[in-house]
């Protein structure tokens, strides 16, 4: 069972923010401004316009329905920052989650990423390998703000007390971006959207736009012809498809006869499913089939968020996401 979730709202100025996530096998709590999905939690303060991703590492209990895990408590105890104490920095706001998640090590440890918008500004503090995204809505280009060190192993950035070693802790990420008034998408993704684990599966700029423009037109491919599939083993099996095959074979071949990077549905098209191939088969043969028909996809943040997620289109060393992924995003400058 894979459990998945969409909200969506508004932040205290009219801007525009969605969460979308998803747990296999997890549960998904609703918590007024905070929802946990597996170990993943998300918090959103819209008054303050403050969000945060948390993500649990360590727990000593690998049940999710334990309620006092260190993601869980580390949104909360941002939540009693801003609502309690009146807070205003991020800085001040993840060391203030940290001594909670600390003075409980029965929780475990977790790393996050907290976001607090004030005019034109990004206040970001991240803890651990989190990744965010700002994407210029304009210019269609896409920044990932990602750890300056490499990620490692040892994981020498989070919130709460490991417990196998004791390691020197690197300070919290904090970065100030100024959007100059710019109309921009600000993401928190958790690992199970970014995939920092492989580095060929990172989350790369090209999906953000995928998920607005090829995701969406195969979904409502998919929606409107029922036949797809069969069109596209029938071309698989035909010119272009002979023609991909000897385009792959040619690039793919090294100087010892040995080859890499071949689509299989060109060598048995009876292996095809829309549900998820690859960016070649994509581009030479299945878009010419849709593009004959009159298709307008329309979509929203749940249909781009979904796609980030799942990547229906993907490279041969891209796998779908099956751990638990959780995004948010917020439109800026364009309320």
């Amino acid at each position: 069972m894979n459990n998945s979730f969409f909200k969506s709202g508004f932040l205290a100025d009219g801007e525009k923010y969605s969460i979308y996530g998803q747990t296999p096998g997890g549960e998904i709590i609703y918590d007024d401004d905070m929802v946990v999905a597996g170990g993943d939690v998300v918090l959103v303060l819209p008054d303050h316009k403050v969000l945060a991703v948390f993500e649990n590492i360590e727990t000593l209990s690998a049940d999710y329905s334990v309620p006092e895990q260190a993601a869980q408590m580390a949104a909360r105890s941002i939540r009693s920052y801003y609502l309690d104490h009146g807070g205003e920095s991020v800085e001040e706001a993840m060391e203030f989650a940290r001594s909670a998640v600390e003075a409980n090590p029965e929780a475990g440890i977790c790393i996050g990423s907290l976001a607090a918008i004030v005019g034109d500004r990004i206040s970001l503090a991240k803890t651990g390998n989190m990744s965010v995204a700002v994407r210029d809505a304009e210019a269609k280009e896409t920044e990932f703000i990602i750890d300056k060190y490499p990620p490692s192993p040892n994981l020498d950035r989070y919130l709460g007390k490991r417990t196998s070693y004791d390691k020197l802790r690197k300070s919290d990420e904090l970065h100030n971006l100024d959007i100059g008034g710019r109309a921009v998408e600000l993401y928190l993704m958790s690992d199970g959207v970014y995939g920092r684990r492989q580095l060929p599966e990172r989350l790369q700029p090209y999906h953000f736009e995928a998920a607005r423009q090829d995701y969406q037109l195969l979904k409502e491919a998919r929606l409107k012809l029922r036949n797809l599939d069969d069109l596209v083993r029938s071309s698989l099996r035909g010119v272009a498809g002979r023609r991909l095959l000897d385009r792959q074979l040619e690039e793919g071949t090294n100087s010892i006869g040995q080859t890499s990077g071949l689509s299989p549905e060109l060598e048995n098209p009876e292996m095809f499913s829309s549900e998820g191939f690859d960016w070649d088969i994509w581009q030479e043969i299945v878009l010419p089939i849709v593009s004959r028909f009159e298709l307008s996809p329309k979509f929203g943040d749940r249909e781009m968020l979904e796609s980030l997620i799942k990547r229906p289109i993907r490279w041969s060393h891209e796998r779908p996401r099956r751990d638990d992924a959780t995004v948010v995003v917020a439109h800026l400058g364009q309320s």
